[in-house]
């Protein structure tokens, strides 16, 4: 075959077959210095943005939420350290940073929590998807850390929560190269534990992306015993959570009881499964959610899925990341029947777990594994936005794409910005308690 015939074959192949191009990356897995330079500052970029437009409100006295409240004067070791609080010692370095940005910066390292929140989200969700396009990079982001989660649980002051979640995806892609590479379980080990200090819950949700990432990896023994060397790791750095408890004898009250209080909500006219598919169900909702403000918030989640679906039929038909996407999406898929709690069609082996297994206690707002969902959402919106971007060469398809990168998830929490929009603004303290 002649050269231009051998360059017209695959031209061809490649119009009939487009598919989002695989990014390059060095011998140790990171990114090469040219796409570092020219696409990594861009998420983080966008973060910062983000954070500029969501939480200006805050910057003018202290913040103080419903279950982050900040004040002067607090001891550096809370009561959880100590195993009281209902025993629950989840989230004390988070705690103890807290007081430490309050002692140096004072009412102003109130906000550092929430500021800080949307650069690592967008950040993270960006490196886990692996692509150089930056549409793609870009909207999974921007999905990531805007949705109606991440809305109520800004609402209700779990920033540890967010946290968390923000740093999921940095944990996710440690697990990924963990699995394939001995020398990455280190770095596993650290994201994974950094992951729980910020709240407990995330040593539960890490557990179905471990399962999902062996059950896709090639060689499965190798993958496993790397994989659980990164769990002992993360659990013997984690210790610190059975140490109070154990120390003076408390347990959580009322187990039952709880698991009855915290129940995933179902949406009034679509019920429970839908509200939890469209990344809603928090037990405890603000007075003015997404979905108050716009009546057809199904037809925008049915675009959004759409994306979503694209991106991961042209994942699952990419040799170079078919096992990680698989990973992703059956991560995704377990997140969203934990996050149904007893109830669904898995409220049986919830509740069974809930009431026998040792630690699975803690889980007892099952709502928190939806960041699983919100995860796999992001990474398929990603590689959906990646498939219409490069699959037109044209300019104005490939502008209609990163416009809907930008205007679907804005479009699906309309009042992220500006304080949730005006419902949360910086409180004034008294000046006798400064």
């Amino acid at each position: 075959m002649s050269l231009p015939e051998a360059e017209a074959t695959s031209t061809a192949t490649e119009q009939n077959n487009p598919s989002p191009p695989a990014q390059p990356r060095n011998d140790s897995g990171s990114l090469t210095l040219r796409d570092a330079l020219l696409v990594a500052p861009a998420p983080l970029l966008l973060g910062v943005v983000l954070s500029a437009l969501i939480c200006f409100p805050f910057v003018s006295g202290r913040l103080l939420l419903l279950d982050y409240v900040s004040g002067p004067h607090q001891p550096i070791l809370p009561a959880e350290a100590f195993g009281l609080n209902d025993a629950l010692t989840g989230g004390v370095p988070f705690v103890i940073g807290c007081h430490i940005l309050d002692r140096v910066l004072g009412q102003a390292g109130s906000v550092v929590p929430a500021v800080i929140f949307f650069p690592l989200a967008t950040t993270g969700m960006a490196r886990l998807l692996r692509a150089t396009v930056l549409p793609a990079r870009l909207a999974a982001g921007l999905l990531y850390a805007v949705n109606p989660f991440v809305f109520d649980r800004l609402y209700a002051g779990q920033l540890g929560v967010l946290l968390g979640y923000a740093l999921l995806p940095f944990a996710v892609d440690a697990l990924l190269d963990a699995a394939e590479r001995p020398h990455r379980v280190a770095r596993a080990v650290g994201w994974s534990a950094a992951t729980v200090m910020m709240s407990e819950h995330f040593a539960w949700i890490l557990v179905p992306v471990t399962a999902g990432i062996l059950l896709t990896r090639p060689h499965r023994v190798a993958a496993s015993l790397r994989l659980a060397g990164a769990a002992l790791g993360a659990a013997a750095i984690s210790s610190y959570l059975l140490v109070g408890p154990v120390l003076v004898g408390t347990g959580p009250a009322g187990a039952l009881g709880q698991l009855a209080a915290y129940r995933t909500q179902a949406d009034p006219r679509l019920g429970l499964l839908v509200n939890v598919a469209g990344l809603y169900g928090f037990f405890r909702p603000g007075p003015t959610e997404p979905k108050n403000l716009l009546s057809g918030w199904p037809a925008v989640l049915a675009a959004l899925l759409l994306i979503v679906a694209i991106g991961y039929t042209a994942v699952l038909r990419d040799p170079a990341h078919r096992r990680n996407g698989l990973a992703l999406l059956a991560a995704g898929v377990a997140g969203y029947l934990l996050a149904l709690g007893d109830q669904g069609p898995t409220g049986s082996l919830f509740r069974l777990a809930y009431e026998h297994v040792p630690g699975f206690v803690m889980m007892r707002e099952p709502d928190k594994f939806a960041v699983l969902l919100a995860l796999a959402y992001a990474y398929g919106f990603g590689w959906g936005i990646a498939w219409l971007t490069t699959r037109n060469r044209q300019k104005v398809a490939q502008a209609a794409a990163a416009a809907l990168a930008i205007a679907l998830p804005f479009a699906y929490t309309p009042n992220l910005l500006g304080g949730l929009g005006g419902q949360v603004k910086a409180s004034t303290v008294p000046s006798s308690t400064r």
